[in-house]
């Protein structure tokens, strides 16, 4: 049996859909239980990406998106933080805090951030999925 999970998306500005799937698919390799994604979510930021709304689609997956204040709220539940990105967004870990965003206010991060040269996602369990 799986457990519904989200996967928060960073990435670079104009990154194809292919590399997208590859590290979102790297990233599911890392799972220690089986998961069934519901969802991927991102920055608000990324609204204009065509790679993301591309690989949420070749995935079957919905896109949601994220305002910086809601991905700064969780920021104290991320994992891993890179300065640089802090600097830039405002929040540690893009990947990380739109996956926890996605997955609810009881969610715990399953995969914290895996990157790739363009890449980083994470996974979060879904509040429902804490017993």
């Amino acid at each position: 049996m799986s457990s519904p999970a989200v996967m928060g998306i960073g990435c670079r500005s104009g990154v194809t859909a292919e590399a997208i799937i590859a590290a979102a698919q790297g990233t599911l390799a890392l799972t220690p239980i089986p998961v069934r994604l519901i969802g991927l979510h991102t920055s608000a930021r990324k609204l204009a990406e065509t790679g993301l709304k591309e690989a949420a689609s070749r995935l079957a997956l919905e896109l949601h998106f994220h305002e910086d204040g809601a991905l700064r709220a969780v920021e104290s539940r991320i994992a891993s933080a890179s300065k640089k990105v802090a600097q830039l967004i405002g929040v540690g870990s893009v990947a990380e805090a739109a996956a926890l965003c996605g997955a609810g206010s009881g969610a715990r991060l399953l995969v914290a951030k895996h990157s790739t040269a363009d890449v980083t996602c994470a996974i979060a369990l879904m509040e429902e999925a804490e017993g």
